[in-house]
């Protein structure tokens, strides 16, 4: 998005990179990892993801700053 000079390029580059949802993810925490480290079986159970459609949050933050 960074590179992208327009907004139709912009928009473009956010279009390719959602998912079915209409959202991407920004970010993953494994939390799980370090829950469950030192206990024996699966670590899994604890996931955070940061997601979001910078489209959306666009016309968002025009009426409330604090949705970016």
């Amino acid at each position: 998005m960074a590179a992208a000079k327009t907004r139709s390029e912009m928009e473009k580059v956010v279009q390719s990179a959602l998912g079915p949802s209409g959202f991407m993810e920004f970010a993953r925490f494994d939390h799980g990892g370090v829950v469950h480290k030192g206990k024996p079986g699966d670590s899994g159970g604890v996931l955070r993801l940061v997601i979001g459609n910078p489209l959306i949050m666009r016309e968002m933050v025009k009426h409330v700053p604090d949705a970016g």
